[in-house]
């Protein structure tokens, strides 16, 4: 099954829309990942999991499961990712270009952010 939403945000006042951009960049591994999709598209699902357990030190199918269960599914309900549960393939969305500006931004300035980036 290929997860594919979409959506359209015309109708969306751009506060609302802003506001969901913040709610999906809460989460370390989705902005991992978001960043990782736009230098290089398409990924496979495994090899991500493998790459975010290594970098956070944890077991690859914990990560994995967190991924179809949780993190893939929001990035596909905002339309910045497309995931094809089958093959395992995931993508740049049509809306990723909508919220690169701000990961672009937030990533220049990684230093003069609290915590750990991304």
């Amino acid at each position: 099954m290929t997860h594919d939403d979409t959506r359209t945000t015309e109708a969306i006042p751009p506060r609302v829309q802003l506001n969901g951009v913040f709610v999906t960049l809460a989460s370390t591994t989705r902005r991992w990942l978001l960043l990782d999709l736009i230098e290089r598209s398409p990924r496979e699902e495994r090899t991500v999991s493998e790459e975010l357990a290594a970098v956070w030190g944890v077991d690859r199918g914990r990560v994995q499961t967190q991924l179809r269960h949780v993190h893939l599914p929001k990035l596909v309900a905002a339309g910045y990712v497309q995931w094809d549960e089958t093959t395992g393939e995931i993508r740049r969305g049509p809306a990723l270009s909508e919220v690169e500006p701000v990961l672009q931004l937030l990533d220049d300035n990684a230093d003069s952010l609290p915590g750990r980036w991304p």
